[in-house]
């Protein structure tokens, strides 16, 4: 029996066959939902948004759905900070513009988007409600996945029989728990073991060499960037992009990396650091910072004497994944100017 039968197999016994926006599967108390991959799936990372109560959401709608036209992603990625200081009707705004795009999205938490005038809870039943919201992937940890943070699940990309490719998402336990909360803190332990648990459980039959292979998404980089950052040496590969701030990150992911290295895990994409935007292969993973999306804030700014463009241009704007066959993935960086009249991309892998 071939490994993609057995596979097959193993799902319609444990699971069920979990179609496209379906109700999460819970597994060993991990939850999942399936989507349907093709050979060039494309994801779209968008990050730290900070939608506000003072957004001109006329604005940036019209700088997203550029973003989406220039794309066109399969899925998209919003990998923490979509919201800062804003209410109920700044998180409706978004999703109902999400929504509208008629494409797959899913969101893992970052260190602003509790500081605003509702609570967790009602943000989390929010994003997780498919009857307004049927697009939303957001799956809403509860007691029953034994594991800290509010926003871990994974994303099984599914081809005829076999899984092809699993997108984690994690929550790097960076938000607060309200508008004047601004609590900061590193991966728990039980997300390192909900990880293990999901990809031991999604693998193979011959053994470790058969992980599904895995992308990761998150908001605050864990310590390894700091790591790559630092080293000097053949187990790292610089693939381009540009480093404008201190990097700003975790102090502890209680040995995800290491445990990712294990288990087949290609690439590992974070927000946060809006002038952050360079990609490395570290120790045989690729670590890359997503571009920031649209102008609050702050964002990153290239001189002309630094740029490959003739001009300066600011790194604000998106980036996409592309996931070919036989584990091959690319990386393409989206910088579109704050009034839309100049966009210029750099392939970093």
């Amino acid at each position: 029996m071939t490994k993609p039968k057995r596979r097959l197999l193993l799902s319609l016994a444990l699971l069920g066959l979990c179609l496209q926006g379906c109700t999460p599967l819970d597994y060993d108390g991990g939850v999942s939902r399936d989507l349907s991959y093709h050979d060039d799936f494309k994801i779209l990372q968008l990050t730290d948004l900070h939608y506000c109560l003072g957004t001109d959401t006329d604005y940036l709608e019209s700088y997203m759905d550029r973003l989406y036209a220039e794309t066109a992603p399969d899925l998209v990625v919003l990998t923490g900070d979509l919201f800062m200081t804003a209410n109920k009707a700044a998180v409706f705004s978004l999703l109902d513009y999400l929504e509208s795009k008629e494409v797959d999205y899913a969101f893992t938490f970052g260190n602003h988007d509790f500081q605003g005038l509702y609570s967790p809870s009602w943000l989390c039943n929010v994003l997780s409600d498919p009857a307004t919201y049927p697009h939303s992937l957001f799956v809403k940890n509860d007691s029953s996945a034994r594991v800290e943070g509010r926003s871990n699940y994974v994303i099984n990309l599914v081809e005829g029989e076999a899984t092809k490719y699993q997108i984690y998402l994690f929550d790097t336990m960076a938000a607060g728990n309200g508008f004047f909360d601004l609590g900061y803190a590193n991966l728990d332990e039980s997300q390192v073991e909900w990880y293990k648990r999901m990809s031991d459980f999604s693998r193979g039959p011959e053994g470790p060499e058969d992980y599904i292979p895995s992308i990761f998404y998150f908001h605050v980089p864990i310590p390894a960037y700091q790591e790559a950052h630092d080293y000097e040496g053949p187990l790292k590969t610089y693939e381009g992009g540009y480093a404008l701030e201190s990097l700003s990150g975790s102090t502890d992911d209680q040995g995800l990396f290491e445990e990712a290295e294990k288990r087949n895990c290609l690439a590992m994409f974070c927000g946060h650091n809006h002038a952050d935007t360079y990609t490395v292969t570290y120790q045989g993973v690729t670590l890359g910072f997503g571009v920031k999306t649209g102008p609050e804030l702050y964002y990153g700014h290239v001189e002309k004497e630094d740029s490959p463009y003739g001009e300066g241009f600011d790194l604000m704007g998106a980036s996409l994944l592309t996931l070919g066959d036989e584990e091959e993935i690319s990386l393409t960086h989206y910088f579109l100017s704050r009034d839309m009249k100049t966009l210029y991309t750099e392939v970093h892998l």
